[in-house]
């Protein structure tokens, strides 16, 4: 869930002015069964609408009747994954962060200094099933899609 709707605009437009428009990357990269990241310099090469991908994202963001336990179920394969050193950090790191993240109030989380600094990260998630029927829809349709 996102609390300020306004804020994450403005976020997105900053970022989508900051990249580099470029039609070679791939629009999207599917992460989940039903999430993928929009890759916002392919987005932006292809001149669509910032408009639509804030929808998409919020959409994504929404409240989820099983939120909650998959958060946790989730939360739960990132400290396995650390105990078994398959992540870059340590449990006990992985447990102190989530620890500071439970005491804030729902809030959006960025990649840290140095993973923005090696990797470029930009891009939003969106639901792939709501990504692929926007982009199939005409302009007509994809108004409905998003509503």
């Amino acid at each position: 869930m996102l609390p300020d709707p306004a804020a994450a605009r403005e976020y997105l437009r900053r970022e989508l002015n900051a990249c580099a428009a470029d039609a070679a990357e791939p629009l999207y990269e599917e992460i989940s069964s039903d999430l993928c990241r929009v890759n916002l310099r392919a987005w932006k090469a292809r001149a669509y609408p910032e408009d639509a991908l804030l929808a998409l994202f919020l959409q994504a963001c929404a409240p989820r009747p099983d939120g909650a336990v998959r958060l946790t179920a989730l939360f739960s394969d990132v400290a396995a994954l650390c105990a078994q050193g398959l992540l870059p950090f340590e449990l006990a790191q992985w447990q102190a962060e989530l620890t500071d993240y439970r005491r804030q109030p729902p809030h959006a989380v960025h990649h840290s200094e140095a993973y923005r600094t090696a990797e470029h990260p930009c891009y939003r998630l969106a639901s792939t099933a709501a990504l692929r029927e926007w982009l199939k829809g005409t302009e007509e349709t994809r108004e409905t899609v998003l509503s």
